[in-house]
């Protein structure tokens, strides 16, 4: 456990070190995965569902809305999210390597995209108030951060091409994204996990 608090805290406060650190290794992805990502995507997960489905959110005259369901539904689309997140995103550089004249493994791309979710995924701890869960945006724009960072020494692309591979990567994992959350939203609407449901 003292591996993982370490590597948590090192991207988190000193991430150019941290992928000095990482850029030689070639750590199996799944294993990242299950050790490092689904600890770290538990707590945006569990922190929505405490939030959403017993504390609420304001809905001015009408008070607080809480209710279990939509506690689940938030926590199912959280956790299912970050872990498709991360392997499509990690698909999404190892195809365009080559474009940008490096070559990318899934293991490496896995590894890169994971390491960087960590201030994203740490700042979910904010989802336990629904108010307050907007202040998880500073996390996840620190996570772009370390993404950008981690390019060179992850990947391999040079200087000069790093901003614009940066830029591709992200607009397309945006355009995955938004069709991933239209999709969860879609399937666990149909089971019912809504606001309304087991009020």
């Amino acid at each position: 456990m003292e591996t993982f608090f370490n590597l948590v805290k090192s991207f988190i406060l000193s991430p150019k070190e941290a992928w000095e650190r990482e850029r030689d290794k070639e750590r199996d992805g799944t294993q990242l995965i299950i050790s490092y990502i689904v600890p770290l995507a538990l707590i945006p997960a569990v922190c929505s569902f405490i939030g959403y489905g017993f504390i609420g959110i304001n809905v001015g005259f009408f008070g607080r809305a809480a209710s279990l369901g939509m506690g689940l539904n938030n926590a199912l689309t959280s956790f299912i999210g970050t872990i498709a997140g991360v392997y499509i995103s990690a698909w999404v550089i190892q195809m365009l390597s080559a474009k940008f004249d490096c070559t990318v493994t899934m293991n490496k791309a896995i590894a890169l995209i994971g390491y960087a979710y960590t201030p994203m995924l740490v700042a979910g701890i904010f989802n336990l108030i629904p108010s307050l869960s907007i202040i998880s945006l500073a996390g996840s724009l620190y996570s772009l951060y370390v993404l950008y960072i981690g390019l060179v020494p992850m990947t391999g692309v040079s200087e000069y091409k790093r901003t614009s591979f940066f830029i591709t990567s992200l607009v397309v994992m945006i355009g995955v994204y938004i069709v991933l959350a239209i999709v969860l939203a879609a399937v666990f609407t149909s089971f019912g996990l809504t606001m309304n449901s087991f009020m």
